[in-house]
């Protein structure tokens, strides 16, 4: 995948001022009235796909790819590029629940919740790294740029995974770091909710002398995306100073659970898994471990939670030893559904994961 085919945007923190424009805040143009998720007068008469392009990069060979330069004391960006490309392999949450493909009452919830990717206070693009903490501003239609095409927030669902990535403080683009990529749970979203799942990323282990980098996407899906996750991937590798062969994923409950699924249909890409509570619904993960079995997996669960299945955990760490794996399960005694700080605080588990490397 060539990735100088699209334009990489990343904001620095002091650079996420209301004027500052990102090739999505460009190319992207709401047509969702945030106060009531209502139409826009002004743009009913307009086409508005949910993201511009295609997951075909070769049809981007006109884009330019921008210099990265990063100052010693921005260690955080945020990246919006993905966002502009709309992804076939995306499943509507709702169609999913009402069609049965996520056959629970829990999922059924959904259709009643609403759709959470539209909240007016809840911008999954903004540009600040810190978006979280901002105003959001308001989204309307700026019809003025001479862009045709615009997105219905309610069909952000399609379009690839807005993230953020924190460096190290001494990041040099002479050195390789290692990279963790790190899956948030839950499946619909306040901003309240994504800061705390962001927050839980930024909470494992450091070593001083082996500093990563930590790689946090978005999801406005019920599962995780294989396809937007890899894509996301390659993005950063091709513009930070990444080590390949120390590329790790780990996630917690429904981050759990995409871990796996992501890992599935990526096997070339990580050296290690550490899936914390993998979640259950809405269908059985057990499956993947064929398809994962050679890859060294570290999987954490409290045997007393009660959201995600401490069983199935157990279940997926037998099969995964019948199948010969590089395998170890750490139940935790007592454990409810919320240990992620504890292993991520472990410096054994961390030093586990961060001491394999990929041929």
């Amino acid at each position: 995948m060539n990735f100088k085919k699209i334009i990489f945007c990343f904001f620095l923190i002091s650079c996420s001022s209301a004027e500052d424009e990102s090739f999505s805040d460009q190319n992207i143009v709401s047509n969702w009235n945030n106060s009531n998720n209502t139409q826009n007068s002004s743009t009913e008469s307009l086409f508005c796909p949910p993201c511009q392009g295609s997951d075909d990069f070769s049809s981007y060979d006109d884009l330019v790819f921008p210099d990265f330069e990063m100052s010693e004391n921005k260690i955080r960006i945020k990246v919006n590029t993905l966002t502009s490309l709309n992804y076939s392999s995306s499943i509507d949450p709702l169609e999913a629940v009402k069609n049965g493909f996520y056959d629970t009452s829990w999922f059924n919830l959904l259709i009643n919740d609403g759709y959470w990717w539209t909240y007016p206070d809840n911008d999954h693009w903004n540009p600040d790294p810190e978006w979280y903490n901002k105003q959001v501003p308001s989204r309307e239609p700026n019809l003025s740029n001479d862009f045709e095409d615009c997105v219905d927030d309610s069909l952000r669902w399609k379009c690839g995974y807005s993230f953020t990535v924190e460096l190290p403080e001494q990041y040099n683009t002479s050195k390789k770091y290692p990279l963790i990529v790190f899956l948030h749970g839950g499946v619909w979203q306040s901003r309240d909710d994504l800061r705390f799942y962001d927050n839980i990323g930024r909470t494992i282990y450091k070593f001083n002398d082996d500093p990563f980098i930590l790689l946090t996407p978005i999801k406005l899906e019920i599962d995780w995306n294989p396809k937007k996750i890899r894509d996301v991937i390659e993005l950063v590798t091709e513009n930070v100073s990444i080590d390949v062969s120390r590329v790790y994923l780990t996630g917690v409950s429904m981050g759990g659970r995409g871990t796996f699924i992501v890992a599935a249909e990526n096997i070339d890409l990580f050296s290690a898994l550490m899936p914390i509570s993998p979640h259950h619904e809405p269908y059985s993960y057990i499956e993947l471990a064929d398809k994962i079995k050679d890859i060294p997996t570290l999987i954490s669960h409290g045997d007393a939670d009660d959201i995600s299945s401490f069983e199935m955990a157990s279940q997926m760490v037998e099969e995964l030893e019948s199948l010969n794996s590089e395998i170890i399960f750490k139940p935790i005694e007592g454990g409810d559904h919320f240990i992620y700080d504890q292993i991520y605080a472990d410096s054994i588990s961390i030093s586990w994961l961060m001491n394999i490397i990929k041929d």
